[in-house]
C-alpha cells in the first residue's frame, strides 16, 4: 500500500519552535513470547508545514512495568505534546499510570479495520509529507514491516497510522486545549453567558 518512493528523508530535523507538535503513539501488547505482537512507540513531530517527521520507533515484548518504565522514558527522551495509547489491553492502564505521572496520556479508540486506516492516510505519503531518518537502528525493521503491509506483523504501522489518524481528526492542529482555554481566559470569553 505504501511505496518506498513516497518517503522522504532526513539527516537533520527542523529545530523544534513552539508551533510544532511531537506526539508519541503506542500500540501496547499483552503477551511476551515469541510469536505474539510487540508492543510499539512511535514518535513524530509534525511541523507547521504538515510535514510529519519519524524521530524514533520502539519495538519490543514486554510485562507491563516495563513498559510503563518505556513509556515514561520515551516521554523523557522526546517531551511530547501527546501521548496517544490504544484503549485496548494494557493500554487503558498505561493511559491511566501515565496521567497519574503527570503525563499528556490520551487513550484513542480506531476507527475501522487496519486496512481502511492506512488508506485514509495514504494522502499525506503521496503528497511527500512522510519524513524519515536517513538511518537509524530501528529503520529497517520498520521500513519492512511498512512496506510489506498487510502482513503477518503491522503494530508499528498501527502506532504510525494512529498517530496521523489522531492529527487528521484535528486533535493537536497546533494548539492544545490548554493553549485554547489559556486565550479564553485572557479574551474574558471563557465563562460568560451569551
Amino acid at each position: 500500500m505504501i511505496k518506498r518512493d513516497s518517503i522522504q528523508r532526513y539527516d537533520h530535523l527542523p529545530i523544534r519552535k513552539q508551533s510544532h507538535r511531537v506526539v508519541q503513539s503506542w500500540d501496547t501488547a499483552i503477551k511476551v513470547d515469541a510469536s505474539s505482537d510487540f508492543s510499539v512507540c512511535a514518535t513524530l513531530l509534525v511541523d507547521e508545514h504538515r510535514n510529519y517527521y519519524l524521530l524514533e520507533v520502539l519495538r519490543d515484548r514486554v510485562l507491563y512495568p516495563e513498559l510503563k518504565a518505556h513509556a515514561i522514558s520515551q516521554a523523557e527522551k522526546h517531551k511530547p505534546d501527546t501521548i496517544l495509547i490504544e484503549e485496548a489491553g494494557l493500554g487503558r492502564t498505561l493511559v491511566k499510570d501515565l496521567k497519574a505521572a503527570g503525563l499528556p496520556a490520551v487513550g484513542d479508540v480506531p476507527e475501522g479495520d487496519k486496512e481502511t486506516r492506512v488508506s485514509i492516510q495514504l494522502e499525506k505519503f503521496a503528497n511527500r509529507q512522510m519524513f524519515f531518518p536517513e538511518q537509524a537502528p530501528w529503520l529497517v525493521d520498520f521500513e519492512n514491516e511498512l512496506f510489506a503491509f498487510p502482513g503477518r506483523y503491522d503494530d508499528q504501522v498501527d502506532a504510525l497510522i494512529q498517530a496521523l489518524a489522531y492529527e487528521l481528526k484535528g486533535e493537536w492542529n497546533g494548539a492544545t486545549l490548554e493553549d485554547l482555554l489559556f486565550l479564553l481566559d485572557m479574551s474574558g470569553l471563557r465563562g460568560r453567558n451569551r
